[in-house]
C-alpha cells in the first residue's frame, strides 16, 4: 500500500471493494426484500441514482460504500452473505485496531490487556452486541445518516427480551445507581 496509513485504502482498493459490492446490490437488497426507493431513502440518495449504482451505470462514492455496507452487514438476513460474497473489507477490523483509534485507547487510561479473555468468553448473543455498539459508533463518527442505522436494525432479531417489571431486575439496577451516585 505504499505511503498509505494502515488504516486508509488506497483509490484501486476503494474500487474493487466498490466493485464487489455493486455485483452483489441486488442480491444482497433482495434478501432484505427491500426497494431500491426505501434502501435509497434510508443512505439518502434518489431512488434513480440508486439505481444507475446497482445496474453498473454509475460508480458510488465511497461514503455511499461505507453506508451501504454498514446498512448490510448489521441486518440479520444479509450479514452473513455480505461476508460470505467478500464485500465487506475484513482487513478493515483488522486495520483498524492498529490505528490512531488503538493509539487513544491505550493512553486513555483504561486497562484493556484483558479485552480479548473478556471476548472470548461472551456468548454470540453478547459478541453482536458488542459488534452493534462498535458500528453504530463507527457510523456516528464516519456522519453515516442515522435513518440508514435505524432502518438497518430493523430486522434484527433479539434471543431474549427484557421483562417490563422484574423486581430482581429493579433491585439490581437500583443498586448500580447508588454505586454511581457514590451511596
Amino acid at each position: 500500500m505504499g505511503s498509505f496509513p494502515r488504516w486508509m485504502f488506497s483509490d484501486s482498493e476503494k474500487e474493487k471493494l466498490i466493485q464487489t459490492l455493486t455485483a452483489n446490490l441486488p442480491l444482497l437488497r433482495a434478501r432484505m426484500d427491500i426497494s431500491q426507493e426505501e434502501i435509497a431513502k434510508i443512505i439518502g440518495i434518489s431512488r434513480q441514482t440508486y439505481s444507475s449504482f446497482e445496474n453498473g451505470k454509475r460508480q458510488m462514492s465511497w461514503q455511499v460504500y461505507l453506508a451501504l455496507i454498514l446498512f448490510f452487514d448489521v441486518n440479520s438476513e444479509t450479514h452473513d452473505l455480505l461476508h460470505h460474497l467478500e464485500c465487506f473489507p475484513e482487513v478493515l477490523i483488522d486495520r483498524s485496531v492498529k490505528t490512531e483509534g488503538q493509539e487513544r485507547i491505550e493512553n486513555s487510561g483504561v486497562d484493556n490487556s484483558d479485552i480479548s479473555e473478556m471476548l472470548a468468553k461472551l456468548d454470540e448473543q453478547a459478541l453482536r452486541s458488542v459488534k452493534t455498539v462498535l458500528m453504530v459508533e463507527y457510523a456516528r463518527c464516519s456522519k453515516i445518516p442515522r435513518e440508514a442505522i435505524i432502518k438497518a436494525f430493523g430486522s434484527t432479531e433479539f434471543t431474549s427480551a427484557v421483562p417490563r417489571k422484574d423486581p430482581e431486575l429493579e433491585k439490581a439496577i437500583a443498586r448500580v445507581k447508588r454505586r454511581d451516585d457514590g451511596k
